[in-house]
């Protein structure tokens, strides 16, 4: 193949990469709304160790001084009038000469204007509340979104697709997933029969919990979702040290939980309270592992990723640590921490999807191309992969390292198929289109139709 030919498909593999970090691409195309793990001032993400030694830290850092970010204020909504000109009326102003739509009565906008909530319960197949909290996720087809945590009797209760910051923190929720939700229709009803809900804990399978409809002058229980243990687990949700943490460090503890799990958390309250359980007891693993949450929520990385390491530090099977490290080095492509990670992960969570999907990326950008195919293939023997379109992604990559470019472009078509983030796909488009500009792969022109 000739210089020329090299030196281009340089430019066109870089892009690729960054569509196995879900949110990286959003920001770099659109400058969207900044997730909880991205920088600002200028600063950048730490290259400091993640658990595998000490942190260069020994003592809790300060409140982190930040406010979670609020919700969006209103604005006037320019309509058009019969001229085709744009005004700036404003939305709420009816009756205003012809119109052929009937103007909401008032107590129909008033049922609008009502937010619908949903409310349940979590329990294990024994008939417990879960051992430590849980994330209620929601599946409208797609992906599934995060929506809540439930409280100490596994108790939840939420606004679909309300809490921006709970989805910023998730990294594995791409901008497509964003952007498919269900909306509240006439008279404060939503459609949700396409929907169903799960619970996410490491070391459980949760059932799924399908849905119907749910309106805002309605309690919407939408009933329980069960969790069941799963076999070969060695990793734990709770750590064993917090059985040695003394009154104190343990009051503040629970202080800052109760703060974490409110339908609003307050990051800041709930990082001080962390802050002083810490002090008072410094190997109190879950506290660490939860002040890392909250400095996340506070859009503070760098003491977020320190939390975290201290926290793996104070008990290397406590899981909850490990999600957000593993999703803070995919974000910023660490492939080598991203690889020792979720190798450790996959120890004590051998049955983790997502693990394997992570161990597989990060082994492809580091040029161990049979352990990616390998992980891959395994997760598409056990039906897995259908759920991370991303892994289509992983094998073009390894096809792309063996110059293999027909079986590369076959995983990008594959991925156009069943992507849902519209970046994602003019991306991998764009790839093609210059594919077939080099003449290294056979025409397109179905896949490729509108591209540029």
């Amino acid at each position: 193949m000739g210089g020329f030919k090299l030196a281009a498909l340089a430019s066109v593999l870089a892009p690729v990469a960054l569509l196995l970090a879900p949110n990286a691409l959003a920001q770099g195309q659109q400058g969207g709304p900044a997730d909880a793990d991205s920088t600002s001032g200028g600063s950048s993400y730490g290259s400091g160790s993640y658990g595998g030694g000490s942190s260069g830290t020994s003592a809790p850092r300060g409140p982190s001084g930040g406010t979670s970010p609020g919700a969006p204020t209103g604005s006037q909504t320019p309509t058009q009038d019969r001229s085709g000109s744009t005004t700036g009326r404003s939305a709420d102003r009816t009756n205003e000469g012809y119109s052929n739509r009937r103007d909401a009565s008032p107590w129909e906008q008033r049922s609008l204007q009502r937010p619908v909530y949903l409310s349940g319960r979590v329990l294990t197949d024994g008939g417990e509340p879960p051992p430590d909290r849980v994330v209620v996720k929601m599946n409208c087809g797609g992906g599934a979104r995060p929506q809540a945590y439930t409280d100490s009797k596994g108790r939840f209760n939420f606004q679909p697709n309300s809490d921006h910051t709970l989805l910023a923190i998730d990294a594995s929720v791409s901008t497509g997933l964003r952007a498919h939700a269900p909306r509240t229709g006439s008279f404060g009803r939503m459609s949700l029969f396409h929907c169903h809900l799960i619970a996410e804990l490491p070391g459980y399978r949760s059932d799924r919990l399908p849905m119907r409809s749910a309106s805002s002058l309605d309690r919407n229980d939408v009933g329980t979702i069960v969790l069941h243990r799963l076999k070969g687990f060695e990793g734990h949700t709770v750590s064993l040290t917090t059985l040695s943490a003394p009154r104190k460090a343990k009051k503040a503890y629970e202080r800052g939980t109760r703060m974490l799990r409110r339908m609003s958390p307050n990051y800041g309250k709930s990082a001080a309270h962390f802050e002083s359980a810490v002090e008072a007891y410094p190997m109190f693993a879950d506290a660490w592992a939860a002040l890392g949450e909250a400095r996340l929520g506070l859009e503070d990385l760098e003491g977020a990723k320190e939390a975290l390491i201290r926290s793996v530090e104070a008990d290397p099977k406590l899981l909850a640590p490990y999600a957000p490290l593993m999703q803070m080095a995919l974000q910023h492509g660490e492939w080598a921490a991203l690889d020792s990670l979720s190798e450790r992960y996959l120890k004590l969570s051998p049955s983790s999807a997502y693990a394997r999907y992570l161990s597989a990326a990060a082994a492809a950008n580091l040029g161990n191309l049979s352990r990616a195919e390998s992980l891959v293939l395994k997760m598409r023997g056990q039906g897995e992969a259908d759920k991370l379109p991303q892994t289509h992604l992983v094998m073009a990559m390894v096809h792309q390292g063996r110059v293999e470019f027909e079986k590369a472009a076959k995983e990008y078509e594959a991925y156009i198929g069943v992507a849902s983030d519209p970046n994602a796909v003019a991306t991998v488009k764009r790839v093609l289109f210059d594919w077939e500009a080099l003449q290294i792969i056979e025409p397109r022109n179905e896949v490729l139709a509108g591209s540029p």
